[in-house]
């Protein structure tokens, strides 16, 4: 109907607004791209990013701040706000909507939207979707037999391709080779990117970090609640002594009930040393959860992104052009 001009979408001139998304459902890595962008351009730009705030318990348009907790705005919305503190972050499920008030209150150079390409009231700058290397769109089907939610051929709507989580030892040949079996355009750029794990940081204490070198002496419980947590799972297990995962559904609200239950199993290991791993985004939803005493074997692990080919000051410039 969009399509058709039967339902009209808005272009907003007076803003560059980007929008990242998928045509799967989850764990594409579209949380740790707008951090990337955000990282890269915050100094230069007055950015905003406006989320839908998925299973928050609120409604409406809120801007995150300091008087709201994790489930007032969802949990990727509450991480970016609290890793970046001088950008705005909002969310509001009417996208146009929240746009033009992130307009009026804060007048912003850029506003990314987190997860917005099937969000079609709203025609952006430029549109960014993510697709996994070992699970692409192109070999992928509609739910419930696959994990598309939208069609495959609404990608050429994207001016920008990522392809994330791909191996280390990628080759510049893959560039031709998956443009054809994406049958993108000319005007569409391809980007590789890896998910690099960076060193372990302890709830408490940024600076109290553990080494993966040092994670062959432990024993660890891996505690996740996103969408796919299968990478960062086989990582640990070919780092740590033993692994056991603890495996919740994605933008799951831990209870305190779940964090007995973590512990219990926790106190059973039979190891020396032993820790608890969970990743950014459980971290804000657990850490006023746990005791102090808890917090003390508790590691949270970031991720960043490495573009391939040397390639990332081009995907920045393509973000900032018009």
């Amino acid at each position: 109907m969009f399509n058709l001009k039967i339902l009209r979408s808005t272009y907003f001139s007076e803003v560059k607004v980007i929008s990242i998304g998928n045509l799967a459902v989850g764990g594409t890595g579209k949380t740790p791209t707008v951090e990337f962008i955000v990282n890269k351009l915050k100094d230069k730009y007055k950015l905003a990013v406006l989320s839908r705030g998925y299973l928050r318990k609120s409604k409406g348009f809120l801007i995150v701040d300091k008087t709201l907790k994790v489930e007032d705005v969802g949990d990727e919305a509450f991480q970016i706000a609290t890793k970046f503190e001088n950008i705005t972050v909002a969310v509001c499920k009417k996208r146009t909507e929240g746009i033009k008030l992130l307009i009026e209150k804060t007048k912003p150079d850029i506003i990314l939207l987190d997860d917005a390409f099937q969000h079609r009231k709203v025609i952006p700058t430029k549109s960014v979707i993510l697709t996994e290397y070992y699970k692409p769109y192109n070999k992928d089907y509609f739910l419930p037999y696959g994990r598309l939610r939208d069609n495959k051929i609404e990608a050429h709507r994207a001016e920008i391709i990522i392809v994330t989580k791909s191996p280390e030892n990628i080759f510049p040949i893959e560039n031709t080779i998956w443009r054809e079996n994406l049958k993108l355009f000319p005007y569409q750029k391809l980007f590789f990117t890896s998910l690099i794990y960076n060193t372990l940081h302890n709830f408490t204490d940024k600076n109290d970090t553990l080494d993966y070198e040092k994670l062959r002496n432990f024993a660890v419980i891996l505690v996740t609640g996103i969408g796919r947590s299968r990478y960062l799972y086989q990582f640990i297990k070919d780092k740590a002594f033993s692994l056991k995962h603890i495996n919740f559904p994605d933008h799951y609200y831990f209870k305190k009930s779940d964090v007995k239950k973590i512990e219990k199993e926790f106190n059973e290991l039979k190891a020396q040393k032993k820790i608890i791993i969970t990743t950014e985004k459980d971290y804000v939803k657990l850490k006023d959860k746990l005791t102090d005493e808890q917090k003390q074997h508790w590691y949270v692990q970031e991720i960043e992104f490495k573009f391939h080919f040397n390639k990332e000051e081009e995907f920045i410039q393509l973000i900032i052009d018009n």
